[in-house]
């Protein structure tokens, strides 16, 4: 689906219009919906990528043993937390007309996929974050990550495990 930024602000004014109602713009219109959520994980992407390399570091210093799991797991949960407030201001920015132009990044849909899967995975681990099952997945996870990311800056990029 392409963006069309006044489609969204459209829809998001009219999701607005409901809830001030008292009503779910869903019941009102699922189609419409569906098509505000559909722009809505457009610009959550993009925000997302903005961020991309903060999880990045989590997972090296995690890699590297200068983190332990909890502190991992707390720091990726943290991210996800800030970037959905941070998702939900842009929306508001967005509807009001205080953003402008915005265009969403093609690059960025793997990535916001990428963060909840790791979210979940060390939902699933908790307690256990020193479980050698989780930390193969994290290794695994972080060069998909570079892989993701494509920048060059990390084509000479070491990674050190200890």
């Amino acid at each position: 689906m392409s963006y069309d930024e006044q489609k969204h602000i459209e829809l998001l004014k009219r999701h607005e219009y409901f809830k001030n109602q008292g009503k779910l713009f869903y019941h009102e219109n699922k189609e419409e919906f569906f098509e505000m959520y559909d722009y809505d994980i457009q610009v959550e992407e993009k925000i997302f990528w903005e961020q991309r390399y903060k999880l990045h570091e989590f997972m090296q210093e995690f890699l590297n043993k200068k983190i332990d799991g909890q502190e991992f797991c707390a720091r990726v949960s943290k991210l996800r937390s800030n970037l959905i407030i941070a998702t939900k201001q842009f929306l508001v920015q967005l509807r009001t007309g205080e953003v402008k132009d915005f265009q969403p990044n093609p690059k960025s849909k793997k990535l916001t996929y990428f963060l909840t899967f790791l979210f979940c995975y060390c939902d699933d681990f908790m307690e256990d974050y020193e479980n050698e099952e989780f930390c193969e997945a994290i290794q695994n996870g972080f060069l998909n990550l570079l892989s993701l990311l494509l920048v060059k800056k990390y084509v000479h990029f070491k990674v050190v495990f200890h």
